[in-house]
């Protein structure tokens, strides 16, 4: 039989009393999000690999076509370029979300564990005000942007909008951070007491 909180028991997994959910429903929870993590990993990584699939097939046309056949295709190079703007921006955010950026960390390992989750909060508030920005400026300038380009149907509108995209997505990641160094600010506090 599923029992349910009541008023004077304490959540486990919440801290709180009277909680609404049981350990079943708190695992549930938990397991849907890890399904759509691994759902939406997937997607990321499937786009930014047929993103480099089609940047080198577009690439060896070009050289095909002015060099063997001799007749060069002028869209090639600058779609390559455009794509490959889009697949550094997607990449960026794929490197926050998997902390993988570059970072230089000589301060940081130097510095005592209560104080390193102030930088990290630091460092997210940094990243999230690029982010921010990345989304405000860049989607101004994509809509600011309607010039074609020489690649057929495709406007420098389009090319700009992925700056807009990769701040959100850096912001989301960014967020998730945020609440992880939150928690080891809580969770350091309390070792000290």
């Amino acid at each position: 039989m599923k029992r349910h909180p009541g008023a004077d028991d304490v959540h486990p997994q919440s801290g709180g009393a009277g909680g609404d959910t049981t350990d079943e429903d708190d695992f549930a929870n938990r397991a849907t999000i890890r399904v759509g993590t691994r759902w939406w990993t997937r997607v990321e990584e499937s786009i930014l690999g047929a993103i480099l699939v089609l940047i080198l097939v577009i690439a060896s046309a070009g050289v095909l076509s002015r060099y063997v056949l001799s007749a060069p295709l002028p869209w090639t190079e600058p779609l390559a370029r455009y794509l490959l703007i889009w697949l550094t921006m997607l990449g960026a955010a794929v490197l926050v979300k998997h902390r993988a950026h570059i970072q230089i960390t000589f301060l940081y390992d130097m510095a005592p564990r209560r104080v390193k989750p102030w930088i990290d909060l630091f460092v997210v508030l940094v990243q999230l005000a690029v982010a921010v920005y990345m989304v405000v400026f860049g989607a101004a300038l994509a809509l600011s942007t309607p010039a074609t380009t020489a690649v057929p149907f495709v406007t420098l509108s389009l090319v700009y909008a992925i700056v807009p995209v990769a701040g959100l997505l850096i912001a989301a990641y960014t967020v998730r951070d945020g609440f992880d160094a939150v928690r080891a600010m809580k969770t350091s506090k309390g070792r000290a007491s």
